[in-house]
């Protein structure tokens, strides 16, 4: 996540970390972390050392209504999207359940 996603008082995730374009991001890009790794790795990997990293757990976001769909990716076999948002609310759920791991430098 970059700085701008993260309140700086709070150290807690906004919404706008679930756009795309300034709008609810349909297809939210996510890593599973068991096969991921750490969070160093998987930010070093996506060249993306400077950004945060957040935690959804699978089971909060689907009581929230969306779903966790596997996407692998040939360079990133970690990759799945959030699907199912389309609100600010449903972005507001989000970032309310996110748990930052790491914050963005």
């Amino acid at each position: 996540m970059a700085t701008d996603t993260v309140d700086q008082v709070t150290n807690s995730v906004r919404r706008n970390a679930f756009y795309t374009n300034g709008r609810p991001d349909p297809e939210i890009s996510v890593q599973v972390k068991r096969i991921a790794g750490s969070p160093e790795a998987a930010l070093t990997k996506a060249n993306k050392e400077h950004f945060g990293m957040g935690v959804l757990r699978v089971s909060d976001v689907e009581q929230l209504g969306f779903d966790v769909i596997p996407k692998p990716l040939t360079e990133d076999a970690s990759h799945a999207i959030i699907v199912g948002v389309s609100t600010k609310s449903d972005c507001d759920r989000l970032a309310e359940t996110t748990k930052i791991v790491k914050l963005p430098s």
